[in-house]
């Protein structure tokens, strides 16, 4: 039985909740009002209105990576869905669960000259988990089992809730014939349990936990007979997986090289976790085996040292192989590992020598000898001024890189996000933004770039609609200095400050003050401190001009 417009979208939303969806973002247009009338409508949905759809769709992957659940981002048709294309990029690649809802023209008006209609099918190519044109309005049996698919897939799960593919983003696609809305229709909802809506019986898709069991035995006997030792972890594991790492590595007596974003270098209070290799790469004694978990890092040199050793690696990630070149990929998990290891009687330790020779190169360490307002020093305070439980997206160029560099592992639990899977600079303030609305009364921080924080000046509107509590360090260090970094920049290239550098040349105060938020520029780590530490409501940035 077909439906109108409005019913199908009314229908959609509440397939949407009963399966898990919770958070959804949605930019303006007309095409897209039936679906936007259904969101808004429901009374457990938490729907948020962002003008742009960059943006918007920034803000939808901010709120997935801190809940880890498809969320869903809706827009009108034309260029409109095409605003998505940065955000699916980092979802695909991040590995975050995005569900991007598209209002369409019907099939008859593509490529006819109708107005605003272009071809979406597919519009996002290779970068989604799949691709579903919803069809026009028809059943609620056939809608339910496309909403079911398209959601199982951008969680990674298969028909019974395994993790059998990395999660990502998915392109589901609503064309709709005009008349969009009817107003009697509007004004007096079908009842759609009288379209056997409840006979449907739709239950919430959750994943199964995995049976740490069959581990190979020719792996445990890899592991326990090797003397040298290492693993390296990247971003990727839940607090569950950290801990577990920790107690494998240190029941082993292996080092750790642990990255930024894994989470490792915060709350866990191990001396396995080492975090200072960036400055002694090249001194790293030839190791037997590398282990791996979670992403590749972010270091350059640690990477160009993995490199060297890939027929040595064996990386662990229960979703198998996905955009990396290890040598050896096993399905399995770090708790599956761990529950190997766990239940023997005896485990040979033979790691001891290796070990200590890791650690004594993570001692010699010497923070730089920097400018007192260095942004490396700058950086390492506000890791030490950050509250306990604290959430902290970090943008891409050098914030990232000097938090990789000059945060040393430290007793308290601190949760760090940013949008390494592409790692490009645009959408971040949203994403922060994203980050944060899903927890108000938490302590949120977003590290970022001058370059970067004007990119995306357009998400600090969601700070002023919704009140977010969001407190912003600019480092303003008068552009792209990263560029600053590279062989070329030496070569006295032509206008390399104008095309390279592109300092914004724009006033941080006057922007702030556009969205009502608070602003104050630091001149001292003594200030930093000072202001760190209070409790802030709403929008905060702070602006460390450091060259």
């Amino acid at each position: 039985m077909s439906l109108s417009n409005l019913t199908w979208s009314r229908a959609c939303t509440e397939i949407l909740y009963r399966i898990g969806v919770r958070h959804v973002c949605i930019s303006p247009g007309s095409r897209n009002s039936s679906l936007t009338i259904g969101l808004t409508e429901h009374k457990h949905l938490n729907c948020f209105s962002i003008i742009d759809e960059r943006s918007s769709a920034f803000f939808a992957l901010g709120i997935a990576k801190s809940t880890q659940t498809p969320v869903a981002v809706l827009s009108t048709s034309g260029t409109a869905a095409a605003n998505f294309y940065p955000a699916v990029i980092e979802a695909n690649l991040s590995r975050t669960p995005l569900l991007v809802l598209t209002a369409d023209r019907p099939p008859y008006l593509i490529n006819t000259g109708a107005n605003q209609t272009i071809d979406q099918h597919d519009l996002f190519g290779r970068h989604i988990r799949t691709c579903i044109d919803m069809g026009l309005p028809s059943s609620i049996e056939n809608l339910y089992a496309q909403l079911r698919r398209g959601f199982l897939n951008a969680a990674g799960l298969s028909h019974n809730g395994h993790l059998v593919n990395p999660p990502g983003p998915v392109h589901l696609n609503f064309p709709f014939s005009e008349p969009l809305i009817d107003l009697d229709e509007y004004n007096n909802p079908v009842d759609l349990n009288s379209h056997n809506f409840d006979r449907l019986n739709i239950e919430p898709i959750k994943k199964i936990p995995p049976n740490y069991s069959g581990f190979p035995e020719i792996l445990d006997q890899t592991i326990s007979e090797t003397e040298k030792l290492l693993v390296i972890c990247g971003e990727g594991l839940n607090r569950e997986e950290q801990e577990d790492l920790v107690k494998l590595t240190e029941l082993l007596n292996i080092p750790v090289l642990a990255d930024s974003l894994s989470g490792l270098r915060f709350g866990l209070n191990s001396e396995v976790v080492c975090t200072n290799y960036d400055c002694y790469e090249e001194n790293i004694p030839t190791p037997d085996l590398i282990l791996r978990f979670g992403k590749k890092p972010n270091s350059k040199n640690l990477n160009q040292f993995m490199d060297k050793f890939k027929e040595k690696t064996l990386l662990f990630d229960p979703a198998g192989r996905f955009n990396d070149d290890a040598g050896q990929v096993h399905s399995y998990s770090v708790s599956d590992v761990w529950n190997l290891f766990s239940q023997k009687e005896t485990v040979s330790n033979n790691n001891s020598e290796y070990f200590n020779q890791l650690k004594q190169l993570e001692s010699n360490y010497k923070f730089p000898d920097k400018d007192p307002f260095s942004e490396e020093r700058i950086v390492s305070y506000l890791f030490d001024c950050l509250p306990e439980n604290s959430n902290i997206f970090i943008g891409n160029s050098l914030p990232i890189r000097h938090v990789d560099n000059c945060v040393q592992a430290m007793d308290k639990k601190i949760n760090v996000f940013s949008n390494r899977g592409a790692s490009g600079i645009d959408g971040i303030n949203s994403t922060a933004m994203g980050m944060a609305v899903t927890d108000k009364n938490a302590d949120n921080f977003l590290l970022i770039g001058d370059v970067s924080f004007f990119h995306d000046l357009t998400g600090m509107q969601a700070a002023k609609y919704y009140n977010i509590n969001l407190t912003i360090v600019v480092l303003n260090n008068g552009g792209g200095q990263i560029f600053n970094r590279l062989p070329y920049s030496k070569y006295g290239i032509k206008s390399f400050d104008e095309f390279w550098i592109t300092e914004p040349t724009l006033n941080i105060e006057n922007a702030v003050n556009l969205f009502d938020g608070s602003y104050r520029k630091l001149i001292s780590l003594e200030e930093l401190q000072k202001y760190m530490l209070q409790k802030n409501s709403g929008l905060q940035v702070f602006e460390c001009q450091t060259e």
